[in-house]
C-alpha cells in the first residue's frame, strides 16, 4: 500500500471469513411478545437520552424484558425527564413526568435521584404491558402502559 492512507480496518484472513459466515439460517424466527397484562419484568439498560422530538430535553430510556424467556423481545420506555422550571411554566407536564418517574421507581425499587441510571440494571418490578402495531414496520411489539407499584 505505498503512498496509500487508507483507514479501513484490516481485513480479515479467508479461514476467519468463511467462520465468521457460518450463520445456520434455519435459526432465524420471529421474538415474542407478550399478552398484554401484568408481567414481571426486568431492567437490562438504563441511560439518559436526548428527546428526539424536543431536543434540548432529556429522556430516562429503560430497556426491559422478560427473565424466565431470552425470545421475549425488548421494551423500550422513555421517560420524560422534567425540569424545575416547568414547575411554573408547565404544572401538569411537571407532575406527570415526576409521578410517572415515582411509579417507575416504587415498581423497580430503585433510588432514581443522585444515582446513575446504570445501577438499575438488573432490578426487577411489575409492569402493565399492552400490545400494539409498529408504525416503521407493522409488526406487533409491546408498551409499558403503567408501573404497577405493589404496596
Amino acid at each position: 500500500t505505498m503512498g496509500r492512507s487508507d483507514n479501513r480496518r484490516n481485513p480479515v484472513s479467508e479461514a476467519q471469513n468463511e467462520s465468521m459466515l457460518d450463520i445456520h439460517l434455519d435459526d432465524a424466527q420471529e421474538l415474542k411478545i407478550l399478552n398484554a397484562g401484568e408481567h414481571k419484568l426486568r431492567i437490562t439498560r438504563a441511560d439518559v437520552v436526548e428527546n428526539k422530538s424536543n431536543p434540548g430535553r432529556n429522556n430516562l430510556r429503560i430497556c426491559v424484558d422478560d427473565s424466565s424467556d431470552p425470545l421475549v423481545d425488548d421494551i423500550y420506555v422513555y421517560l420524560v425527564i422534567p425540569e424545575k422550571s416547568w414547575k411554573d411554566s408547565d404544572p401538569k407536564a411537571y407532575v406527570r413526568a415526576v409521578n410517572r418517574i415515582k411509579d417507575f421507581a416504587g415498581s423497580f425499587s430503585v433510588e432514581v435521584s443522585g444515582t446513575s441510571p446504570s445501577r438499575y440494571i438488573g432490578q426487577e418490578g411489575w409492569c402493565d404491558v399492552t400490545e400494539e402495531e409498529d408504525n416503521r414496520d407493522g409488526t406487533m411489539r409491546n408498551q409499558v402502559r403503567r408501573f404497577i407499584v405493589k404496596r
